[in-house]
């Protein structure tokens, strides 16, 4: 009589394949996981920032962040921290600094000119960070808008996991003294400041064919729809 079943070589074979096409679709599978979490991720971000900033002009009674803190960055996460979860972090900032600068060169932006005497990392509760230089003022302001006092930079993962790339899980922000968290390259920018960065054209393109720096990409984002059109 015929048994039934399967053989020991034909099993083996079967978890081969279920192997090989684990592999493949693996990569595809988490980056596309990673690409829908980018959006929802960067207006929560800019949401959350706004809410805290306005609590802080409030209780100082300021219109401008700037004066609110004393135009001390230090002093501004403390206040950021009573309306934020998150803490200030104690990572090493220059290290971090010469890590992302090693995969993403000079685009940084202001993350590979960390600021030696002052805790530049906040940790949100969520696992994402923050980092920011000492406020400076750049961008002559238009409208409602006081005027971009720093870079941001916020990485969705922290910036001890990778993949550490902007465009990827960095994102870069103008801060205006007024509160704004202004994605950079974008739409808003161009109409706070008098200022030129646009992810349409330019070295730092966030296009459907081209993400070059990078450093655009948050502008883009934000002007498509809140959608990633880049190949991300």
């Amino acid at each position: 009589m015929k048994k039934s079943g399967f053989t020991l070589a034909e099993v083996l074979i079967t978890l081969g394949i279920i192997g090989v096409v684990a592999a493949l679709t693996t990569p595809a599978l988490n980056s596309a996981y990673q690409q829908s979490k980018v959006p929802p991720t960067l207006r929560k971000f800019i949401n959350t920032m706004e809410t805290a900033n306005q609590h802080i002009l409030n209780d100082n009674e300021s219109t401008r962040i700037t004066v609110a803190v004393n135009n001390d960055m230090e002093n501004y996460y403390t206040e950021l921290s009573k309306y934020v979860e998150g803490v200030i972090s104690d990572d090493d900032y220059v290290a971090i600094s010469a890590n992302l600068k090693k995969y993403n060169g000079d685009s940084i932006g202001a993350i590979i000119a960390p600021p030696q005497d002052e805790k530049a990392i906040f940790s949100f509760a969520d696992g994402s960070e923050m980092a920011m230089e000492a406020f400076i003022d750049y961008g002559t302001p238009k409208g409602s808008y006081k005027g971009g006092i720093a870079y941001v930079l916020y990485d969705i993962n922290g910036f001890n996991t990778k993949p550490g790339r902007v465009g990827k899980d960095i994102f870069e922000f103008s801060l205006d003294d007024g509160g704004a968290v202004i994605p950079w390259g974008g739409k808003q920018q161009r109409q706070a400041y008098d200022f030129t960065a646009d992810w349409k054209d330019g070295n730092d393109k966030c296009s459907e064919d081209t993400v070059n720096s990078g450093e655009t990409c948050a502008g883009s984002i934000a002007d498509n729809n809140w959608k990633i059109i880049y190949k991300y």
